[in-house]
C-alpha cells in the first residue's frame, strides 16, 4: 500500500488527507493573505472604496478559500499558489462589488474596471486609469 503522504504522492488519495491538508496548510494561509489585503484595503482614502473592497472579502471570503483547495493538490507550491488565488480572487469579488453595489451604473465603468484584471496578468499591458469613469477614484494605489 503506497502512503498518501510519500513525496510522490502529490495529489491527495483520499477525503481524509485532502481536508487534514486544507485545514492545517490550506486555510491558514487564505487568512493570512486576505488580512494583509484588508489591511492594504483599511488604508484606502476614498471612502466608498474601501467599503467595497473590505465587504468583498468579508462577505465573500468563501471565494478565496474554495479556490485555494487547488493548492491542496502541491503543497510544495502553496506559496505560490495560495498568493496568486486570493489576489486574484480578491479583485474579482472587489470588482464586482463596484459594479454591484456601489455608486456607478455605468457600464463603460464595468468595462474599465474589469479591464484591471486582464491588464493584471499581461506584463506588458500599460496600466489605464481604471476609475475614469467614476467619481471614486482614490485607492491608494491598492
Amino acid at each position: 500500500m503506497i502512503s498518501t503522504w510519500s513525496n510522490t504522492a502529490k495529489v491527495p488519495r483520499n477525503p481524509v488527507t485532502l481536508m487534514h491538508r486544507v485545514y492545517r496548510y490550506v486555510l491558514p494561509e487564505v487568512r493570512t493573505q486576505l488580512a494583509s489585503w484588508r489591511t492594504a484595503a483599511g488604508l484606502m482614502p476614498d471612502e466608498e472604496l474601501r467599503k467595497q473592497a473590505i465587504d468583498s472579502m468579508t462577505h465573500k471570503q468563501f471565494h478565496c478559500e474554495g479556490g485555494a483547495i487547488y493548492a491542496a493538490a502541491n503543497l510544495s507550491m502553496r506559496h505560490v499558489l495560495i498568493p496568486l488565488i486570493v489576489a486574484f480572487q480578491t479583485i474579482s469579488d472587489y470588482l464586482d462589488n463596484l459594479c454591484d453595489r456601489s455608486t456607478s451604473l455605468d457600464p463603460e465603468d464595468f468595462r474599465r474596471l474589469h479591464q484591471s484584471m486582464l491588464d493584471a496578468v499581461n506584463p506588458s499591458a500599460p496600466l489605464q486609469d481604471y476609475y475614469a469613469f467614476r467619481s471614486e477614484r482614490e485607492d491608494g494605489g491598492s
